[in-house]
């Protein structure tokens, strides 16, 4: 368990000073000592508007951490440092008690410093590495199927091959959203490209609600 008091509070600038100093404890060794892995306010904000942090308590006008989102924090970003994304992190950090959250920011997403057996949020990650490793079966010929004389045909003339289109690739980040990703499109590859990818969503669904609102 990592020793963070209990009863732990702090503002935005206390908070952010805190978690990159367990990050560099936390994080593989060879990403612990980079500057873009550090959290910055900007950062921690944006995590809370897309729900991957809860809601600071209010204090007035001031926004107070307690040590849930201390905990909640390192283990994103230990499972962000193991390389993952999207609906894996929203489903492995959803619903962890501080005990869960603080494993998973000690082992992150191999859970391999564990002594015991898995928490619910590392069998769900081995699960699905299990399941991207493991080969489909293949479905078995019906018995109608058999070796048959092929009859002699007269040669045709050749047409050109189709090229084969690219399939799209549809993701669910959450009930009721879905998105399509074509060929053409690329992660984005930083904290920057990230964020401003995230406001080009939230402005297209802001215009999609509003254009329902008008139809209706």
């Amino acid at each position: 368990m990592l020793d963070i008091a209990p009863d732990w509070t702090g503002g935005i600038d206390e908070f952010v000073a805190t978690a990159n100093a367990w990050l560099t404890q936390l994080l593989p060794e060879d990403r612990a000592a980079r500057p873009k892995d550090e959290v910055n306010a900007r950062l921690v904000r944006h995590y809370t508007t897309v729900g991957l942090l809860p809601l600071p308590r209010r204090e007035g006008r001031e926004a107070r951490y307690g040590r849930l989102h201390l905990l909640q924090l390192l283990a994103l970003r230990r499972l962000m440092a193991d390389g993952l994304s999207g609906k894996a992190l929203y489903s492995t950090l959803s619903g962890q008690d501080e005990t869960g959250l603080a494993q998973l920011a000690q082992e992150g997403a191999t859970g391999e410093a564990a002594s015991g057996p898995p928490s619910d949020a590392l069998a769900y990650l081995q699960n699905l590495k299990a399941q991207a490793k493991r080969p489909r079966p293949v479905a078995p010929l019906p018995t109608f199927f058999h070796a048959a004389p092929v009859p002699e045909l007269q040669p045709r003339r050749q047409r050109p091959s189709r090229v084969e289109a690219t399939p799209l690739v549809r993701v669910t980040p959450q009930p009721g959203l879905e998105l399509t990703l074509g060929p053409d499109f690329t992660a984005p590859q930083s904290e920057e490209e990230w964020t401003r990818l995230l406001r080009q969503v939230r402005r297209a669904v802001d215009a999609a609600g509003q254009a329902t609102s008008e139809r209706q």
